[in-house]
């Protein structure tokens, strides 16, 4: 019964997924045209472009795929005949799901919990501070202001590492030993026994995509931060020094 106490944790990292991957604001007219004076020199477009529009809900969309899927695998490990009485007898009889008997609450998956939460704590912290001036992309809006308290007084890009700890947390959480993807074998470079390869091929396709996509943004916004120093130098000159110095690293206190 150890497996059903995983299912709470299992929700609030989905939970911690919709913090961390959706925008407090969007990105509306008179932010664009605001920042049009900064592209005529480029210096807000990433030099490694992201997916803003589709990326983020698609990247959830996969997340909440592989949390449903390690639900689903424990219930049917624990109680098919429940998922019989109410008709969802091909649920409770899926050879693939049947995999999922040795999903467990271990070590790595405490540890990734714990950091992603973590991780979406730290943003949701962000978006208080900022505000309206938290977007995606990187825009400096009409009397934009810069935030230097809380944890801007810590590093001077700690969404960026709200985010990174989030990426890593989580996939440690969902995809590390004592998830279903890790126990069912969905790594593997080929399906394993009880497994069909359509739907082993789905869920790797899934599963490449959802490294992809973080090791993709993790890399453009590890190059944005240099280009955002650059636009709020600019933009707010001595103000930016004077917090420069008083909050010297940009992601990791004492390290970067």
């Amino acid at each position: 019964m150890a497996m059903l106490w995983k299912i709470p944790l299992i929700l609030i990292v989905s939970a911690s997924l919709e913090i961390a991957m959706t925008a407090p604001n969007p990105n509306g007219k008179a932010q664009s045209e605001e920042r049009q004076r900064y592209d005529r020199d480029n210096k807000t477009r990433d030099a490694v472009p992201m997916p803003l529009g589709w990326g983020p809900p698609t990247f959830k969309g996969a997340g909440h795929v592989v949390s449903l899927l390690e639900i689903a695998a424990i219930l049917v490990s624990l109680c098919p005949s429940a998922l019989r009485a109410v008709h969802l007898d091909w649920i409770a009889d899926s050879p693939f799901l049947q995999q999922g008997s040795k999903v467990a609450i271990t070590s790595p998956f405490i540890f990734g919990f714990l950091l992603s939460v973590f991780g979406a704590y730290i943003r949701l912290t962000c978006y208080r501070y900022l505000g309206r001036q938290f977007t995606f992309s990187l825009t400096l809006q009409k009397d934009h202001k810069l935030i230097t308290g809380g944890p801007y007084a810590i590093v001077r890009h700690p969404s960026y590492t709200g985010l990174f700890a989030f990426y890593f947390g989580s996939l440690v959480s969902q995809m590390g030993p004592g998830s279903f993807w890790f126990e069912a074998g969905l790594w593997n470079l080929a399906p394993a026994k009880g497994v069909g390869v359509v739907a082993w091929g789905v869920m790797w396709a899934i599963g490449v995509f959802y490294v992809a996509y973080r090791l993709w943004v993790g890399y453009a916004l590890f190059e944005r931060v240099n280009r955002e120093d650059t636009v709020l130098m600019d933009e707010f000159k001595d103000q930016w020094v004077t917090w420069s110095k008083n909050t010297p690293y940009r992601l990791i206190p004492y390290v970067y």
